[in-house]
């Protein structure tokens, strides 16, 4: 850590003096947030955030991933610098923590203060900005926290717009869903590889998963090509596209994928279904109902709350009893890698649970628990690493990251 970051943390939390303009000018061109070594703790760093918000702001409020939300909302409340328009608030996390996060500045009449304190929803996040000092702040991601040690996001960048090599839609009407079918990256002589990847329109148009894919991918990791299935924004209709609806998926495997295929010219390929989330619980239940179009299955952060039925996430769920670990504990096995945050809280222990069964019933199993969120920053560094990473390889290497 260079001593200048401590410097500026010291001189901010010391408060204001007469060169206030001055240290507001350093912190703009160092960058934010902070990042600094915790004395106490050296599997620790604290994270300085601060942003500079405009004269008439109340209150401003930081949401980062998993980090200040829900119950712990009350760590994103920033407090003004003396009567600056400068605000800031710190929080000690795991060395390794990568989040993303937003600033959210908000007059006294905001609708989401309760008794004076700005309570956390999705609609805040939603209207937050990224934060104009931090380096990713221009990337797909938005602004990022990054402790040392976590992935490095330089290499991601927005995609430039590509013609795909195939694409069509599912159903008719306003509720049609797109898909779209990338070019082959990667050499190597083996199949080529199809990867079945849901919120496609995240993937591919928000976040260039093929432009860095097609960067990481070794001589020998390809062809692959992304098969991307759209999803809906509206979470009501994206759970009952992807909660997961069999018929919606049997689509998918009798009309998207031989199309894909046809568009690719061959007739040897492998399929890999890679979800985060909801989309997750939809990979897993391909394996279950449709095992022999399944090679390989990544699962990110998986919704272990569903279950067949429900309109919305509840607000209370039973993480012993979960839907997904009952329905595949007769199927077919199938090579799966699970990953979980260590910050998704009710997530981990029954992601736990079913890596471990399906571990006893003799499927090929990775588990990753990372530090994090539910968080696309994260799924889009797992995903590059496990799409270039041999699935025989991770199993002897048993990757925990």
């Amino acid at each position: 850590m260079t001593p200048s970051t401590d410097a500026l943390r010291s001189r901010l939390l010391a408060g204001p003096a007469d060169d206030d303009p001055a240290l507001i000018a350093e912190l703009a061109a160092h960058g934010t947030p902070l990042v600094t070594d915790d004395p106490d703790d050296p599997d620790a760093q604290r994270v300085l955030l601060a942003f500079v918000a405009p004269p008439d702001s109340a209150g401003v409020y930081a949401w980062a991933n998993r980090l200040t939300d829900g119950p712990r909302e009350a760590h994103g409340q920033l407090r003004r610098w003396g009567d600056t328009d400068l605000w800031f608030t710190e929080i000690t996390v795991p060395r390794g923590t990568m989040a993303t996060y937003r600033i959210y500045p908000y007059a006294a009449d905001d609708p989401h203060l309760r008794d004076g304190a700005l309570v956390y929803s999705r609609t805040v996040a939603a209207a937050a900005v990224s934060d104009p000092g931090n380096d990713q702040a221009a990337s797909p991601f938005g602004s990022v926290l990054r402790t040392d040690g976590a992935p490095d996001l330089a290499v991601w960048h927005r995609p430039a717009p590509a013609e795909p090599a195939a694409r069509g839609s599912i159903g008719d009407g306003p509720e049609a869903t797109g898909w779209r079918l990338t070019a082959p990256v990667g050499g190597g002589s083996g199949p080529t590889r199809i990867v079945v990847l849901f919120d496609g329109q995240n993937w591919l148009d928000r976040i260039g998963l093929a432009t860095r894919l097609a960067e990481a991918v070794g001589e020998d990791d390809g062809p692959i090509a992304l098969l991307g299935i759209d999803s809906p924004a509206e979470a009501s209709a994206r759970m009952r596209l992807l909660g997961p609806n069999r018929d919606f998926l049997a689509t998918v495997v009798d009309d998207v994928l031989p199309r894909a295929r046809h568009a690719l010219g061959v007739a040897d390929s492998t399929t890999v279904w890679a979800g985060q989330s909801l989309g997750a619980v939809s990979t897993l239940a391909v394996v279950r109902w449709f095992p022999d179009v399944v090679d390989e299955v990544l699962a990110y952060s998986p919704s272990m709350w569903w279950k067949p039925g429900i309109t919305a996430r509840p607000a209370e769920w039973d993480p012993q009893r979960c839907w997904l670990t009952e329905e595949l504990a007769d199927a077919q096995p199938r090579p799966v890698r699970l990953a979980v945050g260590r910050n998704e809280h009710l997530l981990v222990e029954p992601v736990d649970r079913l890596a471990g069964q399906l571990r006893t019933a003799g499927w090929p199993v990775t588990l990753r628990r990372f530090d994090g969120g539910h968080d696309i920053a994260w799924w889009a560094h797992l995903l590059v690493d496990d799409l270039t990473t041999p699935i025989g390889r991770a199993e002897i290497e048993a990757v925990e990251q």
